[in-house]
């Protein structure tokens, strides 16, 4: 499979349905009033592609509102691989599952987007996280690792490989990233 294919899979996969740092699956919670986060991470191929995220998000009238950029460097080149706008509303659920649907503008055809992961903290600041991801014509991704709390409410460093069933190399990457959060509007 070639890179490009790859990272536009990868993309694809991941944008759609953002979840807080680490996962690709949304999680189950949204901001409070008045606070604002940023979650940013980079994902590093073997095949010396990178790509680069910045998500920042805030809540008002207890709905918050996130607007996503993407970067993709590759031989290179850096170049704006995606934008996006989500907006979501916690009701009392803590499950994380998703499902969802995205246009492949390429194939001029929808895809059905799927995710469940799980997160256990083992330690006052430290979350083992896990995850199945993908779409319906494609074989699931997973995702395993671990997400540090620096400074509790405020900041988050995670680490996470991620994999695809019966993929291959260029199917593997590592991401590192963060989760910065704080009452910004209070």
């Amino acid at each position: 499979m070639n890179n490009k294919i790859l990272l536009a899979a990868l993309l694809a996969l991941s944008l759609p349905a953002l979840a807080g740092r680490p996962l690709s699956t949304e999680d189950a919670n949204s901001l409070d009033d008045g606070q604002c986060q940023l979650e940013a991470w980079a994902n590093r191929t073997r095949s010396n592609t990178t790509e680069m995220v910045a998500v920042p998000a805030c809540a008002f009238l207890k709905v918050e509102a996130q607007l996503g950029t993407g970067w993709v460097r590759e031989n290179g080149e850096t170049k704006l691989a995606a934008q996006f706008f989500q907006v979501k509303h916690a009701f009392s659920a803590v499950v994380h599952l998703n499902l969802g649907t995205t246009r492949n503008r390429e194939e001029a055809r929808n895809l059905t987007l799927w995710g469940i992961a799980a997160e256990k903290p083992v330690t006052e600041r430290l979350t083992l996280v896990g995850e199945v991801y993908g779409e319906n014509t494609r074989d699931p991704f997973y995702r395993a690792g671990g997400r540090f709390t620096v400074i509790p409410e405020m900041l988050d460093v995670d680490l996470t490989y991620v994999g695809r069933s019966g993929g291959s190399k260029e199917d593997r990457l590592w991401s590192i990233g963060f989760h910065l959060e704080g009452d910004v509007f209070k």
